[in-house]
């Protein structure tokens, strides 16, 4: 994760091909200021990454990072695979040895098979992450939570119809579930959505979430959203959504819509409004966010861009504009870009 490494003071990279194997290596180095004075202390780090192919498509690799601060070296060494067995089953999975000063040899791994095809999705993962390995994990990488098993699952199709009101029918599910190391459940989540297409363009869906979270205390939270709307397919669509439940310990209400509207080959405009209402309300989080997108193309290779974002829970008002000249496309461009904004 490069954003651990700040002030450089030296570096170098190197990547390539020998056959089948691909490789990268980085070596760098920074000044780290030392607790408590201004002087610094050096931090080296060395990243390594091979990857070998192997059959339609399938790959196995290795991955290396290191910090060596002051002798104490923290990061991980693994080894990550994909894998395809047909054109639709197919499993990835990696394992990660973490070495430090908090849990030197802690394991992070997980194995996900899955089945895609035109109409289905289907996967199960199973996560694994022992306890305290995340500070050494992130001297280089990026963990966002250890002391953890997780399962996933999320199965989606659709229906496709050649006559009838119908067009389409997109019914899916997916659940995740974790606890700690020590079989404490620390959390679950059920989201399942049912949307309807219609040859007239008319859309409607339905989105149901229920969840369990533990943090100072044990919190239920649901919520069932319904959404309707129309899309003429040429660039121009509408929708409306609302809905209701618990947030905790709060009353949730959810509404608001949101407009697509293609003037021509060269304008387009998106507008969106949303509504959130708590009950009670203790951290003042109830809040109107309005959203304004265009895009003007003079041709398709120089265009401006407008984006508008207000929250006003927070007091948010960000302005984002830019002009783009495409002189060399895909790879070379001139942007130039304005940004106000507050929160």
């Amino acid at each position: 994760y490069s954003r651990r490494i700040g002030d450089i003071t030296w570096g170098g990279k190197s990547t390539g091909t020998v056959g089948k194997t691909s490789y990268s290596a980085i070596v760098t180095s920074e000044d780290l200021a030392a607790d408590g004075d201004s002087s610094s202390v050096r931090a080296d780090y060395g990243i390594a990454r091979l990857q070998h192919s192997l059959f339609k498509g399938s790959t196995v690799g290795l991955l290396a990072a290191n910090r060596r601060v002051e002798g104490v070296d923290q990061g991980s060494v693994g080894l990550d695979t994909t894998l395809f067995f047909t054109e639709t089953l197919g499993l990835t999975a990696q394992l990660l040895t973490v070495h430090g000063n908090e849990d030197d040899g802690g394991l992070a791994w997980f194995i996900r098979p899955a089945y895609d095809s035109a109409t289905t999705h289907f996967h199960v993962r199973y996560t694994n992450l022992d306890q305290d390995i995340r500070d050494d994990f992130n001297a280089v990488g990026f963990l966002r939570d250890d002391d953890r098993k997780e399962f996933d699952t999320n199965f989606t199709h659709r229906f496709w119809f050649d006559r009838g009101a119908v067009e389409k029918i997109k019914a899916g599910a997916n659940y995740n579930r974790y606890s700690s190391q020590e079989n404490v459940l620390r959390s679950w989540e059920l989201d399942a959505e049912v949307e309807l297409v219609f040859r007239s363009g008319w859309e409607i869906e339905i989105e149901y979430i229920d969840e369990f979270q533990l943090f100072e205390k044990e919190f239920h939270n649901d919520r069932i959203v319904l959404e309707a709307g129309w899309d003429s397919r040429t660039g121009t669509s509408f929708s409306v959504f609302a809905g209701s439940g618990k947030n905790f310990d709060s009353d949730l209400i959810l509404y608001g819509g949101e407009l697509e509207w293609a003037l021509g080959d060269r304008l387009r405009l998106e507008y969106s409004v949303t509504r959130l209402e708590l009950t009670p309300d203790p951290e003042n989080d109830t809040t109107w966010i309005h959203v304004v997108e265009s895009v003007y193309y003079f041709n398709p290779d120089l265009y401006i861009k407008l984006f508008v974002q207000s929250n006003s829970a927070i007091d948010k008002l960000n302005i984002q504009a830019a002009w783009v000249w495409r002189f060399m496309p895909p790879f070379g461009s001139i942007q130039v870009a304005y940004q106000k904004g507050t929160s």
